[in-house]
């Protein structure tokens, strides 16, 4: 047998889809008018934060143009969501814009959309609306001063600063500044004298109105200087989160999270009978803490609560997403309990064969070297306190009946066989008698599944998503089958072919059977996906089992066009009569992307979507927006995330970004060795004539490629694919968004455009974990008897039990990760110590659960 050399190189292979123009030409035969329904979701969110105070909506204007055809309506706001309805239309291209002003007339927001009205049908479509720019203009008057200039200096990421000469005349002088989209701005004033030295400075917080000019006059007194203005751009703090409250003897206990604010100047509550009603602020001078007790209530009321945040430099953030209070007549007699549940992910990735750990005083359970399956094995270990004798705990065993197999004296322990069908109520017979300390199954443990492909250890990205963790409830199935639209795949390679279906791939870049990669960028996501797994050779793939559908889409130049992808797609999906693919898939890969939009590229994306194939998309690496086909809303878009060992990972410089980012994966970065092992961080892969590594956003969509593909095997429902992959995503860039942090512009409230909903994680996806269950209750072995519980996000929450029974618990958060309502190795677990809970008492309690390195 030849023997296979390690070939390592770097490369920086992005996967631009090269597009010709494209044409519509009128199809003849189809008359008639139409009809276009227009949607508006009005931001008012955006106009919640003490500076937009000033601002009311007051009108709609909706325009419709087509050439020389325009007809308008007018509609006052009235409510979050509006529409209109233009009847008698000309079919054909409409171009709809929608105004919104104040009750002073001026736009303060705008949007605009291109509807396709068709003969006797009716079109909709969905405007969103972007506050509009404002101007700022400044006029310095300086007294008794010998002026030489004024310098005005707008800093706004990520455009250059903008820097204006302000002509004095007779010691005054005025600029205007125009279309300023950021509303908030730190005005700062600093005079120097001849010698650089300076002599006066002054700052404030200014706003600029949206669709209006506001003005700033500046008064100086002063002998001598030179006066230099500056105007930096700054980001407001984010808005509360998590705002609870509870009714306790005549008063409500507000609590809230503030995490991201820095230089936190303090809150301030506000209040309303209804949700709607205008608003009374509660405390004139700010609050530090995050929590206030409103005691200005009254018995059978409710009360709408909201927060604000205040910084240091007295900008603040919008409000908080509104709580309801109803004050209760009735006397507490129940115990209230309250707090968080917060969980950190490691970084670098934790050494899963450690075992336990503390973390803030909570203790915190996460192992999983073995997959434990809890199931009736007909055996029982029972353990003793070493106070008991022998004598005792034979007679133990003797009154149950009980058949001793082993007995471990080291650890007080003995191992009983249980008669089938009994063990649970054996369990429970045995944990009765005083001196048992525990009575646990013999369990069954399976090795957690390494593979022993010779270069895993250089392909780092797989730990960073968890996916060995994943490995042990799935790695794959041979029925599942995913498609990769690229440059073809290499047949010949011996850690590839025997995975590759090349009897039924395509080239629709030829419009032949020959799928041959002459690149090598197929070849390389296609081993992402499912290169052939523990066989002693080379790199591991994500999917050990199933199989790849090579269909060729690009050429050797690593470019194609829009149209032979579409062809591409509709036959993975098995959509297509001529050629027919008989074997279709449930996942497409596309490393791949344009910047334009086709109507073609998305229909075909829509049939492949209602046939239930799951579809993935490079966002792409042009730093910029996300590129077509990821941004259309059936494909799953994926952003990259390099290694940034041993700190946590972060957006790649090339990766792109905007809303439509689902989740991360590693995606590498070939110009560091963040870990020091002397190789590049790239993605390492099959390639031809060995093994490569890589970098883009093309190399971390076949990881989620392969990570759904692993979901399927495991008996995740299609429907149910990109909720799960969302939801168990791992957060990040919540301080921080790497070395993109000076140049791009921040996100939209809520919004994380860069990171989407997190990094992937294999482990939690593939096993379909929902939530974390926050229980109160006692420990009884590998479950819980609980008497409250309350189910949060995974990313972590607030919880809250305001009627909690007298009695003695603990507080469990629990990330069942299989669901199956067993305490078990690869649970993530958190117990608090014991708390008495009294009447008419409030406890407040903060668990951590975290990855244990």
């Amino acid at each position: 047998m030849k023997a296979f050399q390690l070939i390592l190189f770097v490369a920086v292979l992005v996967g631009i889809l090269s597009v010709g123009g494209c044409f519509l030409e009128p199809v003849p035969g189809l008359e008639g008018e139409g009809i276009l329904k227009i949607a508006v979701e009005i931001p008012l969110s955006l106009l919640q934060a003490d500076i937009m105070e000033e601002i009311t909506l007051a009108n709609l204007i909706f325009t419709i143009s087509k050439g020389e055809l325009v007809q308008q309506q007018e509609k006052a706001v009235e409510g979050e969501h509006i529409e209109v309805v233009f009847s008698s239309l000309e079919p054909g291209d409409w171009q709809v814009q929608v105004e919104a002003e104040d009750t002073d007339g001026f736009v303060v927001f705008s949007g605009q959309e291109l509807a396709v009205v068709l003969p006797k049908e009716t079109a909709e479509v969905d405007v969103n609306l972007e506050m509009t720019p404002g101007d700022l203009k400044v006029t310095i008057t300086v007294s008794g001063a010998l002026m030489d200039y004024a310098l005005l200096t707008l800093r706004n990421p990520p455009e250059e600063d903008l820097v204006v000469n302000i002509n004095l005349e007779e010691n005054q002088g005025t600029e205007l500044l125009e279309n300023l989209k950021a509303r908030i701005w730190e005005f700062g004033v600093e005079l120097f004298d001849f010698s650089a030295e300076c002599i006066w400075e002054g700052h404030d917080v200014l706003q600029v109105y949206p669709g209006r000019e506001t003005v700033v006059d500046l008064d100086i007194d002063l002998d001598l200087g030179t006066l230099i203005v500056k105007v930096t751009w700054q980001l407001p703090p984010p808005a509360p989160t998590n705002l609870m409250g509870v009714s306790e003897a005549g008063s409500v206990y507000l609590s809230w999270d503030c995490a991201g604010a820095v230089n936190v100047l303090g809150f301030r509550v506000y209040r309303s009978i209804e949700e709607d009603a205008p608003k009374t602020i509660l405390n004139q001078e700010l609050i530090s803490n995050s929590s206030y007790i409103d005691t200005d209530v009254e018995t059978g009321n409710t009360y709408w609560y909201w927060v604000l945040t205040y910084k240091e430099n007295g900008l603040t953030s919008p409000l908080s997403e509104p709580c309801s209070v109803y004050v209760g007549d009735e006397e507490v007699e129940e115990g209230i309990l309250f707090g968080t549940v917060s969980v950190v992910h490691e970084f670098p990735v934790p050494d899963f064969s450690m075992d336990g750990g503390f973390s803030s005083a909570i203790k915190t359970r996460r192992d999983i070297t073995t997959e434990m399956d809890i199931e009736d094995t007909g055996e029982l270990v029972i353990g003793f306190y070493p106070v008991v004798s022998l004598e005792e705990r034979k007679n133990i065993v003797n009154a149950l009946d009980l058949k001793v197999l082993d007995k471990l004296e080291a650890i007080n322990a003995m191992l009983v066989e249980v008669p089938q069908g009994d063990f649970y109520d054996i369990k429970e017979d045995v944990l009765s008698y005083a001196g048992v300390r525990y009575a646990e199954p013999n369990y069954i443990a399976r090795a957690l599944s390494l593979p022993n492909d010779t270069h895993y250890g250089l392909q780092w990205h797989y730990p960073l998503i968890r996916l060995p963790q994943a490995w042990t409830l799935s790695t794959g199935a041979d029925w599942v089958r995913v498609a990769v639209l690229d440059t073809g795949c290499d047949a010949g390679h011996p850690d590839l072919g025997a995975r590759l279906d090349t009897g039924n791939g395509y080239n629709f870049n030829e419009n032949n059977t020959n799928t041959h990669d002459n690149h090598g960028h197929g070849t390389h996501v296609a081993g992402t996906i499912g290169a052939v797994t523990n066989n002693s050779l080379g790199v591991a793939g994500i999917m050990w089992e199933g199989k790849i559908l090579p269909v060729k889409v690009l050429g050797d130049d690593g470019s194609g066009a829009y149209w032979d992808v579409t062809y591409g797609i509709l036959y993975a999906a098995g959509l297509l009569e001529e050629p027919a693919n008989p074997a279709p898939v449930q996942v497409i890969n596309m490393s791949l992307g344009g910047a334009q939009s086709a109507y073609y590229l998305e229909d075909a994306i829509s049939l492949a979507h209602e046939a239930g194939v799951i579809i993935v998309a490079a966002a792409g690496n042009n730093s910029g927006p996300v590129s077509y086909p990821a941004k259309y809303q059936e494909v799953l878009a994926i952003g990259a995330v390099d290694y940034n060992y041993p700190n946590e990972p972060a957006i790649t410089w090339y990766s792109s970004f905007g809303p439509e980012i689902d989740v991360v994966a590693p995606g590498g970065d070939t110009g560091r060795d963040s870990d020091g092992d002397g190789y590049p961080d790239g993605v390492l892969s099959t390639a031809s004539g060995g093994y490569y590594f890589y970098q883009g956003t093309s190399m971390a969509a076949p990881h989620v490629a392969g990570v759904v593909g692993l979901m399927l095997a495991n008996g995740i429902p299609v429907s149910e694919v990109r909720d799960v992959l969302q939801n168990t995503a791992m957060a990040l860039g919540q301080n921080d968004i790497g070395t993109k942090a000076a140049v791009l512009p921040p996100p939209e409230d809520g919004e994380d455009i860069y990171y989407g909903h997190g990094l992937v994680n294999a482990y939690w996806a593939v096993a379909g974990t929902q939530e974390i269950r926050v229980l109160v209750g006692n420990r009884n072995g590998d479950t819980i008897e609980a008497v409250a519980e309350e189910k949060i996000n995974l990313k972590g929450g607030r919880f809250s039990f305001p009627e909690l029974p007298v009695g003695v618990y603990r507080v469990f958060a629990w990330i069942d990760v299989r669901g199956n309502g067993v305490i078990e190795t690869g649970d993530y677990f958190a117990e608090s110590q014991e708390l008495f809970i009294t009447p008419d008492d409030r406890y407040k309690l903060d668990l951590v659960i975290t990855e244990i390195r």
